[in-house]
């Protein structure tokens, strides 16, 4: 069973202003251009903010190809899935222990 609307729609959010830290400049701070990112009108965008409505798997497939997301980490929150998440977008931890390129003798 997947996770509650409100943790759902927490991740989403999440992942919103992620998206909208590192480029500002594609307007994911918008509810509506994120929402028609991913596939859904705005008013679909505030019924499952208002917790009316399920993410539609459609737009949660519509993140995964686009960003890479992994469904597991948004309906369920696993945490490997999100760390990789993180990473992939460029913020979190695992992105700092990537390994540093060795430096030539010389």
């Amino acid at each position: 069973m997947p996770d509650p609307r409100e943790v759902i729609f927490g991740r989403l959010e999440a992942l919103r202003f992620e998206l909208d830290a590192i480029d500002p400049k594609a307007g994911f701070g918008v509810e509506g251009k994120f929402a028609a990112a991913v596939g859904i009108d705005k008013t679909t965008y505030s019924l499952i903010k208002k917790l009316e409505r399920d993410l539609p798997f459609t737009a949660a497939c519509r993140i995964k190809d686009r960003w890479g997301i992994s469904l597991d980490w948004l309906y369920y929150g696993e945490q490997t899935a999100g760390a990789q998440i993180m990473a992939k977008i460029g913020r979190g931890p695992i992105e700092a222990k990537r390994p540093t390129p060795k430096r030539k003798a010389g």
